[in-house]
């Protein structure tokens, strides 16, 4: 600590004067991100203002909620607390949530996993609690081993710590593990928390892990609660979930919220000797040293002018620099001292308290299963810290954070209520709220200890005790698959935000892990999409049976039901990511401030929290489908990012080799025109669809053309080891496949071969492989190795099959596994060798030339390999976009070729902007169904793809 530092912390302070009340922005990332250039060390020297010491949250879902209540707990329990409520929790948000504060007895500071090596380091907090790692932003992060390994470095520097972390999610618990094997942490406890029953829950597809990370054997389950969460253990090795100390028992789910008992199982660590030996955070000398004014303006003129320009290029406007300027003058002549809140030799030491409440119940009225296993952290961490029992509690009956997290507002009649996801595990939880409240009055009740069953309870044979018991469901109950065949929803509206700028990541191939098909169970949601990728929602909704209509921004969901769409008093949910989330938030904002905003009923009440219990309304027709307005200006989180003026990897290449030949590709490749190989016939050729841009905003495939004389048995689809081989959604591929034939009235089987079983080729008509993490890849390769026989037989005999990414490269001759280079399956002439010495990972968006399609074919790539052609094979296309690398950084190409097989590197649903690839596929399989079982060839109807070739453009238009 030093000159440097208080210059920092100055001009933090007066930074965020500026932001705060000339550009009138939140300023709670940028001081800090100056300060941090002005003084890199600049946490670990104001970590001093905490007298007591500092909790950091972290974890995939739900950081920003359990902070606000952590903080609320301890203000409840009479704390003094600095947080950085927003969600900035970038290291640059915890420096200016420290900065801005005069000195406070707790920090509660929400914390980014990726950064918790720069935070943790440097604030050395008594606690850290993790709350969960699922997928996410996989293109920014990385795969979930990445983040753990920076998570046990974090606190192998910070190795007083104490680590409470969620013992259902296998990946956490696994860090936890890890961690207790270091040995400057050896004698610090971690913390255990999670549910010791089953909830019920209908299970969503997508799982962030199978495998054991000790031993690589299959996971099992006694329960699973969502995603990878529940009761695991190896049948193998015997890592399984810890002992809890922290149990949530007794969950009761009811259309009003939901309430739980919270049980400490252990209270060793209430012993106040071993707890204060273990959780004593040592603290800094702090001395009084006293600059000269001179020596501190010297300083301080040299930086401050230097911040000027860099808050102006974030904030532009005179009135940015004129706020800067007084900061500088205000500066000058100013005194730092090297302190802390006070001098002190040592913080005080922190103990788990021992109280009598070693089961206390916690209730609230906010929605989602999810909020289980947030409030079990809060209530874990608050007791940790020294609150009771009853400060949670408070805490969570006053929460009302406004930051966007269930927020609830009344525009005109409408109740709203707007809520973040930002990956398949969070959106899938939303979309079982918005289910749930719709279908609360068409699904029978019943306690908790029923499973699958309804129990009626009437006045005349209950107590009250039961009676009060019946109003409690199991989410299974709630569920959308457990509402009554039939039954008339409530009319409503759905509002879903997908921004793809630099925080939210590029890539959101992940759309294709949600489960948008529980919508199809609400016959009255009018379902909009918007955002920057708001095509790709469309076509993602579109195979999920789920129509959707674009829209600019929230008011135009609003106009819809004044336009007399949806009725003016029906219930509004948004949900957005990122990004998208300001604007949304923003803008509903404005509207529940502004006068009469809406279209109003002579006489109206007010209405209760959408958190709270569904509304009455009843069931009323739908009118016809919003015609698609002129466009307007979004705001701008939602409007296209320009792209970045990058080369293409064909531009970028220094090798004249190349594996793309001359017949295969135009030079013209920048135009409209896509030339194609005179290789392929034209009976190879798709039929285009309808331009795009003309395409009114709605889809016709619902009533689609009927092949004649459809087949009485079902095209079979293989789908390969779906629970190793989905890291980027890339099962959506067999999704697309499977419902462009059912629009054809065509009937399709998809057979999902798992770990450990078995498929006869003979009776599969198309095999897809797709991409998985190391481990799980390694696992299907073996698996895969086994059937090279039946795979070569298959592919030789026309079979078509298409491999993305991780299987792309098993079907070659060599590939990388964690291991190394290894034997592939020999299918294609390829050969997969790490990326010379460079660790930089080929990802980016992508748009090719392919032969397949008369259309550029859009995706995305993500990979550390690179692959090579052999002379002879053809690949899949050619780079044409100002991004993107394909196989390798030299070839100027993707993917490969060969009779009907494809490969490429193009991951997520590949096919879900680029139907003529699928229908190639389709083609080839149907070829291969009329040899297998001597029906007459069958051919392809077209299908109206606008909503895929409108999502196709955008990228087109964004990146060539």
């Amino acid at each position: 600590m030093g000159i440097r530092f208080g210059i920092a912390k100055t001009v933090a302070r007066g930074l965020h004067w500026g932001l705060t009340n000339v550009a009138r922005r939140a300023g709670a990332t940028l001081p800090g991100k100056m300060a941090m250039r002005l003084d890199p060390q600049v946490i670990q020297h104001a970590r001093g203002v905490l007298r007591s010491g500092s909790v950091v949250v972290a974890g995939t879902n739900g950081k920003t909620t359990c902070t606000n209540l952590l903080a609320d707990s301890l203000e409840q329990a009479g704390f003094s607390v600095c947080c950085n409520r927003t969600g900035a929790n970038l290291a640059y948000g915890v420096a200016s949530a420290l900065l801005e504060c005069r000195g406070a007895d707790w920090g509660v500071l929400e914390s980014d996993e990726l950064w918790l090596g720069r935070t943790l380091p440097a604030l050395q907090p008594n606690y850290l609690v993790l709350l969960n790692l699922f997928r996410d932003q996989l293109d920014r992060c990385g795969e979930i081993d990445h983040i753990q390994d920076v998570i046990v470095r974090a606190l192998s520097e910070s190795p007083r710590t104490v680590l409470v972390y969620n013992a259902d999610d296998p990946l956490c618990a696994m860090v936890a593990r890890r961690v207790g094997e270091v040995p400057v942490r050896k004698d610090v406890p971690s913390i255990a928390f999670g549910v010791v029953e089953p909830l019920n829950l209908e299970q969503n597809a997508v799982s962030d892990t199978t495998m054991c990370q000790v031993c690589n054997a299959m996971m099992e389950y006694d329960y699973r609660q969502y995603g990878q969460l529940g009761a695991y253990r190896c049948p193998e090795c015997g890592f399984a979930r810890p002992a809890l100390q922290f149990a949530a028992r007794d969950v009761r789910f009811n259309v009003d919220g939901l309430q739980f008992n919270v049980s400490r199982e252990t209270l060793l660590l209430n012993d106040s000797e071993e707890s204060a030996r273990l959780n004593t955070i040592v603290g800094t000398n702090v001395s009084r040293e006293t600059f000269s004014t001179d020596t501190f303006a010297e300083v301080a003129r040299e930086v401050v002018r230097e911040v000027a320009h860099e808050v102006a290029r974030e904030t532009p406007g005179e009135a940015v620099y004129k706020a800067a300027d007084k900061v500088a003058c205000e500066t000058q002549g100013a005194m730092v001292r090297k302190t802390a809140d006070e001098a002190k030799s040592e913080a005080p030491t922190i103990e788990i308290p021992d109280s009598a409440d070693t089961c206390f119940p916690v209730h609230t009225k906010l929605a989602g299963n999810y909020m289980v296993y947030n409030l079990l952290a809060v209530s874990a961490a608050a007791i940790c810290v020294g609150c009771a029992p009853q400060d949670v509690q408070r805490a969570i009956d006053n929460f009302n954070p406004k930051n966007g997290r269930l927020q609830d507002y009344k525009i005109g009649q409408h109740r709203v209520l707007l809520n973040l996801a930002k990956n398949p595990t969070g959106f899938n939880q939303n979309l079982r709220i918005v289910v749930q409240r719709v279908t609360a009055n068409t699904v029978p009740t019943h306690t908790a200890g029923v499973t699958n069953a309804s129990k009626e309870v009437t006045h005349d044979d209950a107590t009250a005790a039961e009676i009060d018991a019946a109003k409690f469901v199991t989410s299974d109950t709630l569920s959308a698959t457990n509402a009554p065949a039939g039954v008339q929803n409530s009319e409503c509206a759905i509002a879903l935000f997908i921004n793809d700028n630099n925080v939210d990541g590029h890539d959101i191939s992940w759309i294709w892990d949600i489960d948008f098909e529980e919508l199809q169970q609400l016959s009255g949601a009018h379902i909009y999409v918007g955002g920057i990728r708001k095509n790709d929602l469309q076509v993602r909704l579109k195979y999920a049976g789920v129509k959707a209509q674009l829209i600019n921004k929230m008011s135009d969901v609003f106009a819809a039901a004044a336009a007399g769409e949806f009725p003016q008093n029906a219930d509004v949910y948004a949900v957005a990511n990122y990004t998208a989330l300001a604007p949304v938030r923003e803008e509903l904002n404005a509207l529940q401030n502004a006068p009469q905003s809406l279209p109003q009923s002579e006489s109206q009440s007010e209405p209760q929290s959408l958190t709270q219990s569904a509304p009455q309304n009843a069931p009323q027709s739908a009118s016809q489908s919003l015609p698609q307005s002129e466009l307007q200006s979004a705001p701008q989180s939602l409007s296209q990012n320009e792209p970045q003026s990058v080369s293409c990897a064909c531009e970028r290449a220094t090798s004249a080799q190349t594996n793309v030949s001359r017949e295969t590709f135009s030079d013209d490749t920048r135009t409209a025109k896509f030339a194609k190989s005179p290789s392929l016939s034209s009976e190879n050729s798709i039929l285009t669809a309808s331009n795009p841009s003309t395409t009114p905003n709605t889809t016709s495939t619902w009533n689609p053309p009927i092949t004649s004389n459809p087949p009485n048995s079902p095209v079979v689809i293989a789908h390969m080891f779906p629970d190793l081989l989905n890291l980027y959604g890339d099962g959506g591929n067999v999704r697309i496949l499977e419902q462009r034939l059912r629009w054809r009235g065509i009937p399709v089987r998809v057979q999902r071969v798992e770990h450990n079983q078995t498929v006869d080729l003979n009776k599969v008509d198309l095999v897809f492989l797709g991409g998985g993490p190391d481990r799980e890849q390694s696992l299907a390769a073996k698996q895969l190795m086994a059937m090279r026989d039946q795979l070569t037989h298959f592919a030789q005999a026309g079979g078509p099959i298409l491999a993305i990414c991780g299987g792309y490269q098993i079907l070659g001759n060599t590939w990388l596994s964690s291991e190394g280079e290894v034997p592939g399956l020999g299918v294609l002439n390829i050969e997969t060798r790490r990326a010379g010495t460079s660790t930089d990972r080929l990802i980016d968006n992508i748009v090719l030339d392919s032969p397949l399609a008369k259309h550029p074919v859009v995706g995305y790539e993500n990979h550390a390999s690179c692959t090579y052609l052999a002379p002879d094979m053809q690949p899949f296309g050619r780079v044409i976009s100002r991004t993107g690398h394909g196989n390798n950084s030299e070839s100027c190409a993707d993917g490969a070729i060969a009779n009907s097989v494809v490969g490429t590197y193009l991951h997520g649903a590949l096919l879900s902007k680029n139907p003529e690839v699928a229908d190639w596929l389709l083609q080839r399989a149907l070829a291969r169904y009329a040899a297998r079982t001597g029906v007459p060839a069958i051919a392809l109807e077209p299908l109206d793809d606008s909503v895929e070739l409108a999502a196709n453009d955008f990228m087109v238009q964004k990146l060539v």
